[in-house]
């Protein structure tokens, strides 16, 4: 990744409502820091699902402390919860993610010593290339593993250039080191992420 960029012009428009998309990819193990509590979730409002043989995953917007835009990613794998964040970030984005179509793919490749810092890395990733690129993009098969000094992430990102059909919604600059952590829980993995936008 050569690192985030920002784009001029599209402002920072408003915030999505309670959206809950299904997205998934497969295996993995491990885990990293504690969750902070106090976090409240909205009610769901929408449904989608994301990437080819997707297993399950979902996200949800929540209310946090600051401006900034939060959300809770879940899913049975880590690779579920990689592409649920994925696709909260896309719904961020654009006012209607499930029209952004697979017709792009770009291939990644990353370690990072721990799996939120990984995860962080990764929707940096996404924001760089909508940035750069002016891609839209979600996850395509992701494989996540333990390595030697921490975790790697070896996949596919999917989608196609911004068009006159995209309807933006907001100007994500980054995903945030705020609140981060990602682990498992009783009933799967787990991600809080906060977008700074």
């Amino acid at each position: 990744m050569t690192g985030p960029g920002s784009r001029a012009g599209s402002g920072s428009g408003p915030r999505p409502a309670s959206v809950s998309s299904s997205a998934g990819g497969a295996g993995g193990a491990g885990g990293s820091r504690s969750p902070e509590d106090g976090a409240s979730a909205t009610d769901a409002s929408g449904a989608g699902t994301s990437g080819p043989g997707s297993g399950a995953g979902a996200f949800e917007f929540v209310e946090g402390a600051t401006a900034d835009l939060a959300f809770v990613a879940r899913g049975a794998t880590p690779e579920a919860v990689f592409a649920a964040a994925a696709e909260a970030l896309l719904a961020a984005t654009v006012e209607d993610p499930e029209q952004v179509a697979d017709t792009v793919r770009r291939t990644v490749s990353f370690e990072e010593p721990e799996l939120d810092l990984l995860l962080l890395r990764w929707l940096d990733e996404l924001i760089w290339r909508r940035d750069a690129e002016q891609l839209l993009a979600r996850a395509g098969p992701l494989t996540l593993r333990r390595v030697e000094g921490g975790w790697r992430l070896d996949g596919e990102l999917r989608g196609e250039p911004i068009g006159e059909g995209h309807r933006l919604r907001a100007d994500v600059k980054a995903a945030t080191a705020h609140g981060l952590w990602m682990g498992q829980t009783e009933t799967g993995w787990e991600a809080r992420v906060t977008l700074d936008v």
